[in-house]
């Protein structure tokens, strides 16, 4: 053999060392994936508790944000007036006269209705 070949042979030492390297790289990345779905899973069982808790303050009549009970019913009315959109791309489309269409839907009236928390003032 030449001094080349002998250079170019596989090791086995080498290959039983990278092989137990990769082996390590892969059980710590699999630890790491299962701590990351553990916290997504315990983030989300959160996020689902705090909403079921905000659902039910709201339903029995308490503020989601503070849990008071101190409580008013509000209503209003608005009425929609000019819509710049609309006048804009009206304009672009066909000129000067198409600013009528900033009119379009205007007068109409909207309604709401809800309640507002007199402790810290969240609307809901």
């Amino acid at each position: 053999m030449t001094e080349l070949e002998t250079y170019n042979k596989p090791k086995p030492q080498i290959w039983a060392q990278i092989k137990a390297w990769l082996g390590k790289i892969l059980k710590r990345l699999q630890q790491q994936w299962e701590q990351f779905v553990q916290s997504r899973r315990e983030h989300k069982q959160a996020l689902t508790e705090a909403q079921n808790l905000a659902n039910d303050r709201a339903s029995s009549g308490q503020c989601p944000r503070c849990g008071s009970n101190n409580l008013q019913a509000i209503h209003s009315v608005t009425q929609k007036g000019f819509n710049d959109t609309g006048a804009c791309s009206g304009c672009c489309c066909l000129g000067p006269v198409g600013l009528l269409f900033g009119f379009c839907g205007s007068g109409k009236k909207q309604e709401q209705s809800g309640r507002m928390c007199l402790n810290c003032g969240n609307k809901f």
